[in-house]
């Protein structure tokens, strides 16, 4: 009976309750609307613009590229003109002997430059080959031995001339020397040996006979010769006939110069 009487006031209690919400209503919570602000949407990044290039100041010349090494030829240097066999040159010189003597010079023929043509030998042959390959304006020392300048004195050039030759006021005596005139009209200085009494032995080598000889050359100018004209060679046509005896002259050929 206990129970039941506090079951039933619990029941009264709940439905009570229960009234009441129904009576005063909770109205519910309801969140303002939310309103979204649009963004905007980002570009896309633009490429800068290349900084142009700075110009040279006005007055500053820009240099000049090299050309090109193999585009360009190499320079080629003019032949230098020396003198060889056949040329025309002229010569300054000076003459002397081992100890020094000077015996000839340019400077005693004032100063005139000594031409004459190489390989002609109308000079001593070490003078003529000592030329050989020189240029303008280049000088040159020479040591000539005798065998390459006059010679050596030779005997076989010792003659006997008779005494009544020479006048008979002309006082003779050896190591002097005396010019005579020769068959070809050109006076030669001679040496006078010995002095007999009807005649006198002479010597008619060259007074530089047997010395040797020293120059100092100076080339002042070259005159180029002209080179030799080369002949046609003249062929014979081949025949079936025997070749005529060389032993003996082929009368019916005409002289060959």
């Amino acid at each position: 009976m206990r129970y039941l009487s506090f079951f039933v006031a619990v029941s009264v209690l709940l439905l009570f309750a229960g009234c009441s919400e129904h009576k005063n209503p909770t109205p519910p919570t309801v969140d303002p609307p939310v309103v979204e602000t649009p963004q905007p949407v980002p570009a896309s990044p633009q490429p800068l613009p290349a900084d142009p290039a700075p110009a040279p100041p006005p007055d500053v010349a820009l240099p000049e590229q090299p050309a090109d090494p193999v585009a360009a030829p190499p320079a080629v240097p003019e032949p230098v003109l020396t003198a060889k066999v056949g040329d025309v040159v002229s010569v300054l010189y000076t003459g002397t002997l081992d100890d020094g003597t000077v015996f000839d010079a340019s400077s005693r023929h004032g100063n005139k430059p000594y031409p004459f043509e190489v390989g002609t030998r109308s000079v001593i042959p070490g003078f003529d080959d000592g030329v050989i390959g020189m240029s303008v304006g280049e000088t040159k020392k020479l040591h000539i031995p005798a065998a390459q300048a006059y010679g050596a004195v030779d005997p076989a050039n010792f003659v006997m001339v008779p005494k009544s030759a020479f006048p008979p006021e002309m006082q003779l005596s050896p190591g002097q020397r005396v010019g005579m005139t020769g068959p070809d009209g050109h006076v030669y200085n001679l040496g006078i040996l010995e002095v007999g009494e009807n005649d006198v032995k002479l010597d008619t080598n060259h007074p530089m006979a047997g010395m040797d000889l020293n120059f100092e050359i100076t080339m002042v100018k070259i005159a180029p010769g002209q080179p030799a004209p080369v002949l046609p060679v003249l062929v014979q046509p081949a025949s079936d006939q025997p070749a005529p005896d060389q032993s003996a002259p082929d009368q019916s050929a005409p002289d060959q110069p």
